[in-house]
């Protein structure tokens, strides 16, 4: 959906200093998780009540660890212990 920004390791210090004075959530996702596949509807429901609020609350940004995986280990490391492994 166009209310979620795409953030990725050369824009994210411009887009988290841009939010600087509102409220910034970054979902840190892999597109080949079932949990992502499960919540990626709320997900786009949250961004786009987010963007269309009358009282601006905020954005919401997007990281794919598999594209970004540099980016994910320094902002969000606990993401490595989560990561489902598909042979269990």
């Amino acid at each position: 959906t166009r209310s979620v920004l795409r953030i990725d390791t050369l824009n994210f210090n411009d887009t988290v200093t841009r939010f600087r004075n509102d409220s910034l959530l970054i979902a840190f996702f892999d597109p080949r998780s079932k949990s992502f596949q499960d919540l990626r509807p709320a997900l786009e429901e949250t961004a786009d009540a987010l963007a269309s609020s009358p009282t601006p609350l905020g954005g919401f940004g997007a990281v794919d660890v598999t594209v970004d995986s540099y980016l994910s280990l320094l902002e969000a490391p606990e993401i490595t212990s989560s990561w489902q492994d598909l042979h269990k």
